[in-house]
């Protein structure tokens, strides 16, 4: 067509159409091609109106079969065939209509320059198509409606809109089902089994059970019934007591006392023991039955029984006290005891017979002495 017509000229009406519709937002519709073997003067294209719809011969018509529109042009294509057509004839003159606000007018027409193209009347034998094809220009793209007829006649253009079009419906239900599939993807079944890969939150309360092993799940449960080992819990420091195989099914109570050192005599002539009680700053010393075995049969004895207490339970002071014991014959002995400050304590026996009374005479030591701790 390019080299048989002339350019398209647009109508009065039509750029009239243009600035209503880019003052008001409304868009212009392309309707139909009127093809007519009339001849015109390319001059007197620029005056057309549209009484000349009513006085040309129109020969055949066909609807829009596309619109496309790129920057600042719009390309309209129509097709015209032999089909339906009465009797052979040249198509001298086309024109192009258009609607804006419901209101149809002549927009554009174009007139064969040299050898016009021959439309056949139609023949089971032989079949012509034209593709109609202009490419106008317009001052905004907002303002040409791509609205087409459903069943013109199909275009490689009305072809490739649709195409396109379907394309992006595919994208788009592609798009919507990925993100469902994402959704349900980051859900858990309610009824078929699953591994889960990956860290799942939840933020409502999960009734009923949840099984595994011990290391397949983290984290800090908000109420258990029992412990998974049960636990011993002790106390210690100058309160000693414990509880035993608390697993949290019951309570427990922790009987406590203070803290005790204790020790027996270092030698085996001797028997009874020595214990230490350890009360915030101060420590009591006490023995129990500490006493010989036998009877000292010399005249003269000295003896002496060390314990050493437990690191912090030392005293501030050596020589704290003393106490006095003894058996036999019903004469009083003399005992010492000394609590020197690295922690020793020393029970230091004397005594020394003056008759045959005195040599059944079976030292022992009962009694205690509290004392300040050092530091």
């Amino acid at each position: 067509m390019a080299t048989n017509y002339s350019n398209w000229v647009m109508t009065p009406k039509f750029v009239q159409a243009e600035q209503a519709a880019a003052n008001s937002g409304n868009q212009i519709e392309w309707t139909r091609f009127v093809t007519s073997d009339d001849r015109l003067q390319f001059n007197d294209l620029s005056g057309l109106t549209d009484t000349i719809l009513e006085t040309i011969n129109q020969k055949q018509i066909t609807s829009i079969s596309a619109v496309k529109v790129v920057n600042s042009a719009v390309t309209v294509t129509g097709v015209i065939s032999s089909v339906g057509n009465e009797a052979d004839y040249y198509i001298n003159t086309i024109l192009v209509v258009a609607s804006y606000n419901g209101q149809e007018f002549l927009a554009g027409a174009a007139i064969a320059q040299n050898q016009a193209m021959r439309m056949p009347q139609e023949d089971s034998n032989e079949y012509t198509e034209f593709t109609i094809r202009p490419q106008i220009t317009i001052s905004s793209a907002e303002i040409i409606s791509t609205k087409t007829d459903p069943i013109a006649a199909a275009t490689n253009e009305s072809v490739d809109a649709k195409v396109e079009t379907l394309q992006k419906q595919l994208d788009d239900i592609k798009s919507v089902n990925d993100s469902q599939n994402d959704a349900i993807n980051g859900k858990v079944s309610k009824t078929v089994n699953e591994t889960i890969d990956g860290i799942k939150t939840f933020t409502k309360t999960i009734v009923g059970s949840i099984t595994g092993s011990s290391t397949s799940a983290t984290g800090n449960a908000a109420t258990a019934t029992k412990l998974l080992n049960p636990r011993n819990i002790a106390l210690s420091g100058d309160i000693v007591g414990s509880a035993q195989n608390f697993d949290g099914t019951e309570n427990k109570n922790i009987v406590t006392t203070f803290s005790t050192a204790s020790g027996s005599a270092s030698s085996a002539t001797y028997s009874g023991l020595m214990s230490i009680r350890k009360r915030g700053a101060l420590a009591t010393l006490r023995v129990a039955g500490l006493a010989r075995n036998d009877t000292n049969n010399s005249t003269n004895s000295f003896d002496e029984i060390i314990l050493t207490v437990p690191n912090g339970w030392q005293p501030l002071t050596e020589n704290v006290g003393q106490f006095y014991s003894g058996e036999g014959s019903g004469k009083l002995r003399m005992g010492f005891v000394h609590l020197y400050v690295d922690g020793t304590i020393k029970i230091t026996s004397f005594f020394s017979s003056h008759d045959e009374a005195y040599t059944s005479f079976r030292p022992y030591w009962n009694g205690q002495i509290t004392y300040l701790l050092k530091g």
